[in-house]
């Protein structure tokens, strides 16, 4: 028996031969290969939510009722505060207004007749005054962000930063006119922002007189986010 190699002498039968072994060696390799080429693979996407800007009233303004009662011709000053907490998310902050429902604020629940706004000139006046033959009405504020019209040094108005709702009195001429309490720059704290609104009346024997009675101001406040 011979021992020397096979060759295959057939240029038919070779070609045919390497035809085979050239497809073998091809489905080897796609065996081979095809499971990393499935695992590289990769994909990226993202996902968005939008958050928006809230605002509300964490705790609400509370009715006020003067004290104490004044006589309508020796009169005197009564005084009243509301408090109330805004509260937003908003990074930018938020102001917070009151207007009036009448031009002239606090009217006689029986009649026509009012208690005229106490329309201060510029600043703000430090302490509430009503000069003889007056009855006036007039408000102020306090809050760690109250506008500068609100805050004093200990004797003026618009000047230093003490906050009191017992100073720096106010009342636009046109009360229905919305008057900006507190202008915050960013947000609040879960449990917001507390402002404290004072008010007064002063009455010393005016002219006309008051009809003896109720007299009533209905005051909205807005709190907007900037």
């Amino acid at each position: 028996m011979s021992n020397k190699p096979f060759i295959v002498s057939n240029p038919i039968l070779a070609a045919f031969v390497a035809t085979i072994l050239l497809a073998s060696v091809t489905l080897m390799s796609f065996v081979v290969l095809e499971p990393g080429v499935m695992y590289a693979a990769t994909d990226t996407f993202t996902v968005e939510q939008e958050i928006t800007a809230e605002i509300a009233f964490q705790t609400a303004a509370n009715d006020v009722t003067m004290a104490p009662d004044l006589a309508g011709i020796t009169g005197g000053y009564a005084s009243g505060t509301s408090t109330l907490a805004v509260t937003t998310n908003n990074v930018a902050g938020y102001t917070l207004t009151i207007n009036f429902a009448d031009p002239v604020a606090m009217q006689y629940e029986s009649g026509s007749d009012s208690i005229p706004n106490y329309v201060d000139a510029t600043p703000n006046d430090y302490n509430f005054s009503v000069s003889a033959g007056q009855a006036r009405f007039g408000l102020s504020a306090s809050s760690t962000n109250v506008t500068a019209q609100f805050l004093n040094n200990g004797s003026d108005c618009s000047a230093g930063a003490l906050i009191s709702a017992a100073h720096c009195w106010t009342m636009n001429a046109i009360a229905t006119t919305t008057l900006t309490l507190v202008d915050r720059n960013s947000s609040t704290p879960a449990a917001g922002e507390e402002t404290i609104i004072g008010f007064r009346v002063g009455v010393n024997d005016p002219t006309p007189a008051l009809p003896a009675g109720f007299y009533n101001a209905t005051a909205t406040l807005t709190a907007l986010v900037k």
